[in-house]
């Protein structure tokens, strides 16, 4: 989409906000954004979902997480995806989501239970009978001495459709959408922030970044903006692969669940009763994106060998592998915020691979802080 001529030049911003990616998480945004009445530029380097981490997400949805902070982000995506009223096309798919851990487990899990909202969505702690009733499909070997979870409100949603959801919700909202742009550098002014791409730039009130494992380049300690409060948490982030294959099974065995298997480290998402996504496979961690080193052969035998002992049926063959990625914190929890009280410059990133489950909910939240801003900065 070509920038209209307004987006150039004047010293006067033409937008409230300028929101840097259109991923999950900025598509997200500028339609929350949107919806509470700002002016908006969505600007994307290719077009909505089709890059970084919402490109090769599968998007398990699901609350619990042995990280109680994870665990409450969890609780409120899940509300959202389930209330999804952006039309009638809906990315969420409620199949339910097992997750299974080792025995040793078992106490700091029931301590997260205890604390649970169980009316609103129920996680139980299955027996062995049980396990045989609701995941007849799940191999023995995986779940025989294991604690097994179930989620049976959890489930999956496709990103890349969901982004473009978002997307085209900020649009019908006024908002302007610069796909096939990609963002050199930021620079914060007095008077506005500046979004410099390889044809102009755009001028905004305030500025969002959320480009995934490339906004630390942005706003990192040797770009044009400072990342303030955040320094050292932007510091500390890096680019993990998350490498993931697909799976056919000639037998149509894959179950219509979700899984997680945290004894091998291994996850499955259904596509179909015969095709699956299967990750778990040894992860890789740089300080760049363009660092990543291609996919490897022991990468491949890893992901075949999960498919085997998630589905158990011994037929199954990976037919394709992509090499995913995304921007991974420390503790991963997701940085989101101004970078100091007086700011233009916010980031939203670092959702660790496990963003897909909680993002809209809190790019909600987060577009409430936007329009404080922007309402009052000089």
């Amino acid at each position: 989409m070509a920038m209209p001529s307004h987006v150039f030049g004047p010293a006067q911003p033409a937008f409230d906000v300028a929101i840097v990616g259109a991923g999950l998480a900025g598509a997200a945004a500028a339609h929350f954004c949107a919806q509470r009445g700002l002016r908006v530029a969505l600007v994307e380097a290719a077009s909505a979902g089709a890059g970084g981490a919402t490109a090769h997400s599968r998007g398990i949805v699901r609350v619990y997480d042995p990280s109680e902070a994870l665990m409450a982000l969890g609780q409120r995506g899940t509300a959202f995806w389930r209330g999804w009223d952006l039309g009638e096309i809906n990315p969420f798919r409620p199949c339910g989501v097992l997750y299974v851990a080792p025995p040793a487990s078992l106490p700091q899990i029931e301590a997260r239970l205890r604390s649970h909202d169980q009316a609103s969505y129920p996680i139980r702690i299955l027996g062995r009978a049980e396990v045989r009733q609701v995941a007849g499909r799940l191999p023995s070997h995986v779940h025989e001495g294991a604690v097994v979870l179930h989620e049976p409100l959890g489930g999956c949603i496709n990103p890349r459709l969901a982004a473009q959801l978002f997307a085209e919700s900020a649009r019908r909202r006024a908002a302007t959408v610069i796909e096939g742009s990609p963002v050199q550098r930021i620079e914060a002014t007095p008077d506005a922030a500046v979004v410099h791409t390889g044809a102009g730039a755009v001028h905004a009130r305030t500025v969002v970044v959320a480009a995934g494992a490339l906004t630390r380049r942005l706003v990192g300690a040797q770009a044009p903006v400072d990342a303030g409060q955040h320094a050292d948490r932007v510091a500390a982030a890096f680019v993990r692969s998350i490498p993931l294959g697909c799976v056919h099974d000639p037998d149509a065995g894959v179950p219509e669940y979700c899984l997680i298997d945290e004894p091998s480290g291994g996850y499955l998402r259904p596509e179909s009763d015969a095709l699956a996504f299967v990750g778990g496979a040894r992860q890789s961690d740089v300080q760049e994106v363009d660092a990543l080193p291609a996919l490897a052969q022991d990468q491949y035998e890893r992901t075949a060998t999960l498919a085997d002992r998630l589905l158990g049926t011994g037929r199954a063959r990976l037919i394709d592998m992509r090499g995913g990625y995304d921007a991974y914190t420390p503790d991963l929890l997701p940085i989101v915020g101004f970078t100091d009280d007086r700011s233009r410059v916010a980031v939203a990133f670092g959702f660790s691979g496990r963003g897909a489950k909680y993002i809209p909910a809190l790019m909600s939240d987060f577009a409430g802080d936007i329009v404080h801003r922007v309402r009052h900065l000089n």
